[in-house]
């Protein structure tokens, strides 16, 4: 790992997916925003706070710290409680009992102020075994600042001999520690490193949100800072977490050397902070390669306003998975180990695996746990067959790994219940672009979409409202169901009579002025419950919240119903077309046969005559 060798022992539990993940470093890539971020930060730090006579910077850029650390600097260092549960394997990557990945910059804290740094920023990646969804991730990346202050750093010479100067230190120590300072820490002390460390953060948090921004301060808790604080902004109508601080544990300093200085420190996620400022809706993103996300912020200066914009949109494919734990294995064990192997397997096609359900049975020694995956790619629509297949490779892994004895997969209901495709494509004036899709019968189905006309000017797509869309859909039987002219934007909705493939056409209307020009039409199809707008039933019909789920729920069984009912017609056409084809082979072979005897007797027959002929016979 980094170019060490470990010996692996009872406790390495590194997935091959977070192996890939160490591979990899994002931040060192010009074009990817994190990297913007960083910079962005690094570059304000570096500009705003200068040695004396503004020689140099006054913080250290630390960039390049080990990610494999001891456990001593992991958590001792910090002062973790031994019970503490970030000390367990299913919060942590550990390599063996003395060594893991780190779980945060924090971990070089003590090393760093043992070399006699008292002012840097540590900046790099962090892993920890977290759930899966869209803003947690297996590796995310941290900025840890530190800032220690002398006596006279922090409280001034003392100017005149019979003036009172404030010591950093209490001359008798509190027994006990207060909410507002440590047990050693004098008030005074306490409340000039304070100023001092929110007036750095206040300022670093209007450099990256404005000035304008609406902060707070909110009282928290962490193991090596007291007191702790966590700032906030309000964004989107909402408060936001930005960041963590505090003043640092004077036993943290003296474990490092330090015994004459005071000190601050604060940990940011740059995730949780490039996610708002670049309007990224994923943190799988950050990790993407695709062009068409990277290119939008290469080249681009850290300073820059840079808005992402979403490229497509593609449903989701859901799956639930029950099973049964061994009576040896905790749930908490468990949840990080599944988390782990359905990442590896799924890579960047698991959007979030949840757990939505534990259950123990004491008296028959019984415990079982359920688990949501969502499959979404930012590239393509996935289908039921491609995510089936890595559910059952998580089917076959995990007996081998961990000991599961009895294993069911559930499609989901709603999976079952809708047909949905979400898509946009490119079309000529009066072409036309046609859709199959399988439906039962008595299924209300609604497409939505939208026309943009291409712009050579601008080289883009429009909004022009002359734009006409005409929209036919026929049923298996080739029947018109539906046929009518649209404006360019707009809903069409029918109601299938009869299961079986409906195909749905679309083609633009004749207009000259945008003769030969290109369209792109945004459509999106959706059939069963889906199709229903409940919003505007629940006002019509004056449905309380719990009538309104009842009716989503019979719409959903009505839905499975039609489903299942179509699935039987199909069965049945099936066997009826099985059993026709077996009948017509069946008398073609016996239509073969009697044509073969047939010629048979009839060249026995002529050969016999030839013969006679011939007076052979």
């Amino acid at each position: 790992l980094d170019g060490r060798q470990y010996t692996p022992d009872a406790l390495y539990n590194l997935s091959p997916a977070v192996r890939r993940l160490l591979d990899r470093r994002i931040l060192q890539e010009a074009s990817n925003p994190l990297n913007l971020l960083k910079r962005r930060i690094v570059d304000y730090v570096h500009q705003t706070y200068r040695k004396p006579g503004n020689r140099s910077p006054l913080f250290t850029i630390c960039e390049s710290e080990p990610r494999v650390v001891s456990t001593f600097q992991n958590f001792d260092s910090l002062l973790t409680p031994e019970d503490h549960v970030s000390r367990r394997p299913s919060d942590t990557y550990y390599v063996n009992r003395e060594n893991c990945l780190r779980a945060h910059t924090s971990a070089h804290q003590h090393t760093l102020m043992k070399q006699g740094l008292d002012a840097f920023l540590v900046i790099g990646d962090v892993y920890r075994r977290d759930e899966v969804d869209k803003t947690h991730y297996p590796c995310f990346h941290q900025i840890e600042g530190v800032r220690l202050y002398s006596k006279e750093d922090l409280l001034g010479k003392k100017p005149v001999a019979e003036d009172p100067v404030a010591e950093l230190f209490s001359s008798s120590p509190d027994p006990s520690r207060l909410p507002e300072k440590q047990e050693t820490h004098s008030l005074d002390a306490v409340k000039a490193t304070e100023i001092q460390l929110k007036h750095f953060l206040e300022a670093l948090c209007d450099e990256l949100f404005g000035k304008e921004t609406e902060k707070r301060w909110v009282d928290a808790y962490f193991p090596f800072t007291h007191p702790s604080y966590e700032l906030e902004i309000f964004y989107n109508g909402q408060w936001l977490e930005v960041l963590g601080c505090g003043i640092m544990e004077q036993k943290l300093l003296e474990s490092a050397g330090v015994t004459d200085k005071i000190g601050w420190a604060f940990g940011i996620g740059l995730e949780r902070i490039a996610m708002v400022l670049y309007s990224i809706p994923d943190i799988r993103l950050f990790w993407s390669t695709d062009t068409g996300f990277l290119s939008q912020f290469a080249g681009k200066l850290p300073g820059e306003d840079v808005k992402y914009k979403q490229i497509s949109s593609h449903p989701q494919v859901i799956f639930d998975i029950s099973f049964f734990l061994p009576s040896s294995t905790e749930f908490n064990d468990m949840t990080s180990d599944v988390y782990d192997t359905i990442r590896t397997i799924g890579g960047e096609l698991v959007e979030q695996v949840k757990l939505t359900d534990e259950f123990e049975n004491k008296k028959k020694g019984k415990k079982s746990q359920t688990y949501r995956i969502v499959y979404r790619s930012h590239e393509k629509a996935l289908t039921k067959e491609e995510t089936q297949h890595y559910v059952d490779l998580f089917l076959g892994l995990s007996p081998l790994k961990y000991r599961i004895s009895r294993m069911r997969v559930i499609i989901a209901v709603l999976s079952l219940a809708t047909v949905a495709n979400s898509l946009y494509f490119h079309i000529a004036e009066t072409e036309k672009k046609c859709f199959i899709e399988e439906i039962p019968d008595e299924t209300m189905v609604t497409g939505n979409y939208k026309v943009q006309l291409y712009d050579p000017n601008t080289k883009g797509y429009g909004d022009y409202p002359n734009i006409g869309m005409h929209v036919e859909v026929k049923d298996p039987e080739d029947k018109v169901i539906l046929s009518k002219l649209y404006t360019a934007e707009g809903r069409f909705t029918f109601t299938s009579n009869t299961p079986g493939e409906h195909v749905i056409c679309i083609y633009s209307n004749s207009t000259a002025w945008f003769n030969g020009a290109q369209l792109r039409v945004h459509l999106d199809i959706q059939a069963g419950d889906h199709a229903q707008d409940y919003a505007q039933i629940a006002q019509k019909d004056k449905l309380n919240e719990l009538q309104l789920r009842i009716r989503q729920l019979l719409d959903q069984v009505d839905q499975i119903t039609k489903e299942q009912n179509y699935q039987r017609y199909r069965e049945e056409r099936f066997r009826q077309t099985s059993e026709s084809t077996n009948s017509r082979v069946f008398y073609w072979s016996i239509a073969q046969v009697v044509v073969l005897a047939i010629t048979g007797a009839w060249q026995m027959r002529h050969l016999r005559g030839f013969f006679e002929a011939k007076k052979l016979v």
